[in-house]
């Protein structure tokens, strides 16, 4: 089913059935607006390129546009910076944390072997019954 809009004076917005304001100037020009807000701006005589909510200010300043949708979803890469603890320089704080992954992996390398000769010692144990 279509429905016959028309198209607002002021503002470029549809105006569907039912709907909005005729003004009739007294040289007999009709004009159709979408809300009483858009006829009382026409009667000010405002520039309806100058108003920002109307679809031709919009479409001229390119707002709403989908590049513009992309701007605003990228987001700003987070730079971590490292600050320096009194008495300790950022070389040396950069010596610490190199240092501390290695003591880990040792530890770690170590407790996973215990591990798996426990498991060895279990799984030898149990054929052997």
């Amino acid at each position: 089913m279509v429905v016959k809009t028309e198209i607002c004076n002021y503002s470029g917005f549809r105006i569907y059935p039912g709907h909005g304001k005729k003004y009739v100037r007294s040289d007999q020009k009709m004009f159709t607006f979408v809300t009483n807000k858009a006829l009382a701006c026409f009667q000010m005589k405002r520039r309806n390129l100058t108003t920002r909510w109307t679809v031709q200010y919009r479409r001229i300043n390119k707002k709403g546009t989908i590049e513009q949708a992309d701007k605003k979803r990228r987001a700003k890469k987070v730079q971590a910076k490292t600050r320096e603890i009194v008495g300790l320089s950022a070389a040396m704080l950069e010596k610490k944390r190199t240092a501390r992954p290695q003591k880990q992996n040792k530890q770690s390398e170590a407790a996973l072997k215990e591990l798996k000769a426990k498991k060895g010692a279990g799984k030898k144990g149990a054929a052997k019954k």
